[in-house]
């Protein structure tokens, strides 16, 4: 916990107000990652002309963001630590802050 407040600057109860557990950080990280590759499958269909050429180009964006970000396929795949809180919360939970 220090360690991730440390590097992004923040006091280390403010990262515990946005995310109480590390499942809910690795949420977070997850979720922006996924974002990442999917908004590069949708710049790669933008100028396709059909259906078939729009998927073909979206998958292929996709698949390359993965081959060039690497690490960010381990971290979203590869981490398999108990992150069971995060399957007994809504959606809507996981990402609001703390309140009171």
């Amino acid at each position: 916990g220090v360690s991730v407040a440390e590097h992004a600057g923040v006091a280390l109860g403010t990262l515990y107000r946005y995310f109480p557990t590390k499942a809910h950080l690795m949420r977070h990280v997850w979720d922006d990652i996924l974002c990442r590759a999917i908004d590069q499958g949708r710049a790669a269909a933008l100028s396709e002309p059909t259906p078939p050429t729009k998927l073909r180009a979206f998958a292929n964006g996709f698949l390359e963001y993965w081959l060039e970000n690497r690490s960010h396929y381990w971290v979203v795949f590869a981490i398999r630590e108990d992150l069971s809180a995060l399957h007994a919360e809504d959606d809507a939970k996981v990402l609001r802050a703390k309140t009171g």
